[in-house]
């Protein structure tokens, strides 16, 4: 801990970047019958994009988990850190109308012109208060540093924890169209990696869709490395690609029966000029998917397969 002239801690000092902690996400089979004890509570999970804020004495710089910087991209939110006293280093999720909104923002190719998308930042830890490292305090003891030590407004925000069970937040989650909830253990550390003390539950949707055709991988000829997908109302339509769940028995199966339905034309149309090997197929069989949300072209977000039995995934349309 940096330490002043007068003895207590110094608003002057130095602090730098902290990789987050990121959250765990159960299994299948184990996110439904979990059941989380009273060492738990519960926090609304944003639809945003995660931000490290430095405030280094007058400098703030805004970070993504991967050390992006975001700096540049809300110059509005820099604004409103300045006005706060001291350094410190906090962890938020930056959030808007929508992810899409966000994207727009990151995406823009000269962030000095002024994109009309209000934004603003949600806080729900801290990692360290004018050079002391919080790290080591538990999780209530940081929740509790946080909210006396930022001064939040409608531009910063502070994510409040609720304990109860989890199946009821859950659902009321749902009933309020959030992404999900985060659940934290009182008594957990703050954890530069992926920690089983924060897990999330997130609300996806869950369809079938046609299987089009399908890519390898590019040094393993014989695995194939992600699905072309489709869907139909009156004629079939690209709806994305997906590869997260897709394991060795899943391949075996999908080599074996989707492609003796070989197609020498393009089932669905994927809308870009970018040339590549695509094995096409008829439309004959479906899988099921779940997923985050549609993007503005109707496309997944966030696709994986589901199978309740791996060695079957697939069943005819």
């Amino acid at each position: 801990m940096a330490i002043s002239f007068f003895g207590g801690p110094s608003i002057f000092a130095k602090v730098r970047f902290s990789s987050p902690m990121l959250l765990s996400r159960l299994k299948s089979s184990q996110s439904s019958s979990s059941v989380l004890g009273k060492d738990w509570v519960f926090e609304r999970k944003y639809d945003g994009v995660r931000c490290i804020v430095v405030k280094s004495q007058n400098k703030v710089s805004l970070y993504s988990r991967n050390r992006f910087n975001y700096t540049p991209y809300f110059p509005e939110l820099v604004e409103d850190f300045q006005k706060q006293e001291g350094s410190f280093v906090v962890d938020g999720e930056i959030v808007s109308s929508s992810f899409f909104s966000l994207q727009k923002r990151i995406n823009c190719k000269h962030p000095e012109k002024k994109i009309d998308t209000k934004v603003s930042i949600k806080l729900f830890d801290i990692i360290n208060d004018n050079g002391t490292n919080m790290m080591h305090w538990s999780y209530l003891e940081r929740k509790k540093a946080l909210k006396s030590r930022i001064s939040f407004n409608k531009t910063i925000g502070y994510v409040q924890h609720r304990s109860g069970s989890k199946q009821v937040l859950l659902k009321e989650s749902r009933q309020k169209k959030w992404e999900g909830i985060v659940a934290k253990r009182v008594d957990a550390p703050y954890e530069n990696k992926r920690s089983r003390n924060a897990l999330k539950f997130v609300n996806l949707i869950n369809k079938k869709f046609y299987i089009c055709g399908f890519k390898v991988r590019k040094h393993r000829k014989r695995m194939v490395g992600t699905l072309i997908l489709g869907h139909s109302v009156n004629n079939l339509k690209y709806s994305g690609r997906v590869y997260v769940g897709l394991t060795r028995q899943m391949n075996k199966v999908l080599r074996e029966r989707v492609s003796s339905f070989a197609s020498t034309t393009p089932t669905v149309s994927l809308h870009t000029r970018k040339k590549e090997r695509i094995t096409w197929v008829q439309p004959r069989w479906q899988i099921r998917v779940a997923f985050l949300s549609y993007t503005p072209n109707g496309l997944l977000r966030s696709p994986r397969i589901v199978a309740s039995r791996y060695d079957v995934p697939i069943v005819k349309a």
